[in-house]
Formats: C-alpha cells, structure tokens, sequence
C-alpha cells in the first residue's frame, strides 16, 4: 500500500522539488540572511555614533552647523557590491509583466546604501576626522550580459565625501 502511494507521488513530488525547492530555500535563506545583514549595520551605526559624541558625523551640506574652522580635509571613499537573490529576481521579472514599480530591489538597495555609509562612518573614524562635509551616493549596475535581460546582477554603490578637521578651541590657561 506504501509503495504504490509513493510509486503515483514520487514522480510528482520530485520535480516540484527539484524546480521550487531552489526558489523556497533562495527565499528562506535570502531573508534570513538580509535581516540578520540589516541589524548587524544598525548595530554598527549605533556603535559609530556613539563614538562621535552621539551624533551623524556624516552630512550632505558643504559648511558645519554650528560654523567651525576647518583645520585640513581630505577624500574618504566607501564601497559595497550588493545583489537580490533569485527570489527576489523572480518576482521582479513577475512584476515587470504587470508594471509598475519593483518593491523587492527597495530592501536591497536600502541595505545597500545603508553599508556604504557606515563603512564611510567607521573610515572616518579611523582617520580620526571629526565631520565628513558634502556626501554623496552613486549607484552602478553590475549586469552579466550584454542583452540586457540579465538573471544575474550586482549594485555598487559608492559613497564618498570630504572629512575635515575642526579647530579644537583653546585651553584656557
């Protein structure tokens, strides 16, 4: 009796495992992995910023509030190559044959943007600057194909900006 149930499901089952079971563990292990990648950055944030006093040393304007004697500056750059999984390419090529906008790359380029700015934080860091002054974010696709209809991709995104030093005030004497 066994046998002949596992005789008629066998040749169902196995290729539905072998066609969806990629896909299930792609999205399992793909928002596993990107929620656990998203709270060790908030982590990282806080931990930066505690280091600056509590605040964002990053800013996108190109003078400090309150103004302060900028002492010297230099380029400090940041990177990250990022890409969805296959879930998440799947669903957006679904998307595409309706329209309208793909909301399963907005995680990922989130997270994206969100790790080039902390590393850009913890090199400042490094350096010892106390501001990075005039921010910016550039994005870059990374596609495989000359086509255009790539299955696989990437994202850089890099982000750059002056850090500067501050004129500490004098010690009284």
């Amino acid at each position: 009796m066994v046998y002949e149930i596992l005789e008629v499901l066998l040749p169902i089952l196995i290729p539905i495992g072998f066609g969806a079971g990629p896909l299930l563990f792609s999205w399992i292990a793909g928002n596993t992995y990107q929620k656990r990648k998203m709270n060790q950055v908030s982590e990282r944030e806080k931990t930066t910023m505690a280091a600056f006093g509590g605040r964002d040393p990053l800013t996108s304007t190109v003078n400090l509030y309150p103004s302060a004697d900028i002492t010297h500056g230099r380029l400090l750059t940041a990177n990250v190559s990022i890409g969805p999984s296959w879930w998440q390419f799947l669903l957006a090529s679904l998307k595409k044959l309706v329209g309208g906008r793909i909301y399963v790359f907005d995680r990922v380029l989130e997270f994206g943007r969100r790790e080039a700015l902390q590393r850009l934080r913890e090199i400042a860091q490094a350096e010892g600057v106390d501001h990075v002054i005039n921010v910016r974010l550039d994005t870059a696709m990374i596609v495989v194909n000359k086509g255009g209809d790539s299955k696989t991709g990437a994202m850089e995104i890099f982000a750059y900006g002056t850090g500067v030093h501050v004129a500490k005030p004098a010690a009284d004497a």
